[in-house]
């Protein structure tokens, strides 16, 4: 549980510099980044932030994206606009259980999902205009596309997530001056 918290803090301070009376919105795309998503919304509102969130199911995309049209994806892509452009931060927490789910969607209806969603949402509104992060959360899935037992692939993650990231920094610093 500390390490969940070191992580948000790492994520809230140090990635996303989110600041009081910001808006932040958190999606938990799949189930296995809860902890996570709990974590990160408690200390982004410790700090006096506007948490917002909202979860994400690969198998209800899939849904979606099979019946979708043009219409509707415009429809829903402006929905989700409509929120990105009150928000000044974004946290995408990934931790899907089978991200292969939209391998056999019509490569049309994920070319109009890309054009008509992604596109407007996440690349023009999302990423020009909020500061964000996107980060995975270890699962079965990822330690065994990893070749590493979950214990192991999860261990590895809490260490590389909760390091001193500005420390590193400053001593980067100070070898590209003796680089020069």
């Amino acid at each position: 549980k500390l390490m969940l918290k070191n992580i948000a803090k790492n994520i809230i301070d140090n990635s996303i510099n989110l600041q009081k009376d910001e808006n932040i919105l958190i999606e938990l795309y799949g189930i296995y980044g809860k902890p996570l998503a709990e974590s990160t919304m408690r200390y982004a509102a410790s700090i006096g932030a506007n948490v917002f969130f909202n979860i994400i199911h690969y198998d209800l995309i899939k849904v979606m994206l099979d019946s979708a049209n043009d219409d509707y994806m415009k429809s829903y892509a402006k929905f989700d606009l409509d929120r990105m452009t009150k928000m000044d931060a974004y946290l995408a927490i990934k931790s899907p259980d089978n991200p292969d789910i939209l391998k056999d969607v019509k490569p049309e209806n994920m070319m109009m999902y890309n054009k008509l969603y992604t596109l407007p949402v996440h690349i023009e509104g999302r990423a020009k205009n909020t500061k964000w992060c996107l980060i995975n959360y270890p699962n079965k899935y990822m330690a065994k596309r990893s070749n590493m037992a979950l214990e192991e692939y999860t261990s590895l993650y809490y260490n590389v997530c909760t390091l001193n990231y500005k420390k590193l920094s400053n001593a980067m610093d100070n070898l590209v001056s003796l680089m020069k």
